[in-house]
């Protein structure tokens, strides 16, 4: 019998001065919420009608988190991370 496999490495938090970089992050938690609102407009300029998915992958952006976007063709998942990623000045390839 051989030994057990050694248990996978936990994913790693995301880089808390990339993230700040990335995100002004705000003391005042009133500047914090329109901030968030406002992210959330510019994205719903161009996703039309994805309000739950919006407020979930921005729930994940600010918990450092991860997203797996599944769905149909032609329901704007590419939309929403390109929308998401031009608000923060973010990366999308």
């Amino acid at each position: 019998m051989s030994d057990p496999l050694p248990p996978p490495p936990s994913p790693s938090p995301a880089d808390p001065d990339e993230l700040a970089a990335a995100v002004p992050v705000a003391a005042d938690p009133a500047a914090a919420a329109e901030t968030v609102r406002r992210i959330r407009r510019q994205i719903a300029r161009a996703v039309v009608g994805q309000e739950e998915v919006v407020g979930q992958v921005m729930a994940a952006l600010l918990a450092g988190g991860h997203v797996l976007l599944e769905g149909v063709p032609g329901v704007g998942k590419t939309l929403l991370a390109l929308a998401l990623a031009r608000t923060f000045g973010g990366r999308f390839a």
